[in-house]
């Protein structure tokens, strides 16, 4: 198991957020990759039995139940090497809590069911994480031999991927020794300092923190510059609003807190850019989207795959087999 990648994913879902995608969509998956999850939960017998692989905090799952027959509900068996607790669960009707079973700490190589006992699988943006030789037999042992399977993944050509190589350089450059993050910590003694006037302007004869502000100050002309150039610039108008949130409370909450959260800040940017590399890392292109469908091809279902969209802009790879 990749520890830093569990960490990292543990640490996100913690946070609350439904899904990986909360910059494309307020609420649950929408548009054209709803549409074909609403297609995917029809075509399941009422009382099946499945699985959501790399479920996270399981909006496909949330899906799947609105588009079921509320008398003859689905069982769930949500996936994650993460530590997950899909926050929606705790609002939602006795039935469908009995019919989500949670495995946090489960990788898809190695699932913990009998050969042949699922009826289907579906996964978002979860399987192209994993050694796929190893889960897609894993997957075809234990989906009954009509069992059907359903994914959508990330393309190497998607806007995911390329919003996800501009938010790897963006966060290698907000924690270089020379960047924001840096600047700002060295910067915070001197802040906590500031209580009146009279203390600001004892300040202004620091010179190691004129030295500090002059530093800060530059950085955050940089990010200013980037901001301006950047298709992709939400994370540095985090970083800005962060920094600014912290300096505002430092004053009062004292040095410790403003360094305690600048630290948890920094692990949030390094988490972003470690699931931003392993998204690039792990996209897939069109031939291996094509030897991921020989593969189900091979186990006598009828595959169809596509690129799945939304508002125009390419979002991943949509792939079904069926059972003749």
């Amino acid at each position: 198991m990749n520890n830093e990648r569990t960490g990292s994913w543990s640490r996100y879902w913690t946070t609350g957020a439904l899904h990986s995608c909360p910059g494309s969509y307020a609420g649950n998956y929408s548009g054209e990759i709803a549409a074909f999850w609403c297609e995917v939960a029809h075509s399941f017998a009422a009382g099946s039995c499945g699985i959501d692989i790399g479920c996270g905090n399981a909006p496909v799952a949330d899906l799947i139940f609105r588009y079921s027959d509320p008398k003859r509900l689905p069982t769930i068996h949500l996936l994650d090497a993460a530590t997950i607790a899909p926050p929606w669960l705790h609002g939602v009707s006795a039935p469908v809590r009995e019919h989500s079973v949670l495995h946090p700490g489960t990788l898809v190589e190695a699932m913990p069911f009998d050969s042949a006992s699922i009826d289907w699988a579906v996964s978002q943006y979860g399987i192209e994480y994993s050694d796929l030789d190893c889960s897609l037999a894993e997957l075809v042992r234990v989906l009954k031999p009509n069992g059907h399977v359903a994914l959508v993944m990330h393309a190497t050509d998607s806007v995911l991927a390329d919003v996800a190589r501009v938010e790897v350089t963006h966060c290698e450059w907000l924690l270089h020794a020379q960047g924001p993050i840096v600047a700002a910590a060295r910067l915070l003694e001197p802040m906590s300092r500031v209580r009146d006037a009279r203390s600001g302007q004892a300040l202004r004869h620091d010179a190691a923190a004129n030295e500090a502000r002059q530093n800060f100050n530059a950085c955050m002309r940089a990010l200013d510059a980037r901001v301006a150039v950047s298709e992709a610039p939400d994370i540095l108008l985090d970083a800005r609003h962060v920094i600014a949130q912290i300096f505002g409370g430092v004053q009062t909450a004292g040095l410790s807190w403003g360094e305690s959260q600048l630290l948890l800040f920094r692990q949030m940017l390094s988490d972003s850019q470690l699931r931003s590399s392993e998204l690039i890392q792990h996209a897939l292109g069109e031939s291996a989207l094509a030897r991921m469908a020989e593969v189900f091809r091979g186990t006598g279902r009828r595959v169809q795959t596509r690129a799945i969209h939304d508002r125009q802009r390419k979002m991943g790879w949509a792939l079904n087999a069926i059972a003749p």
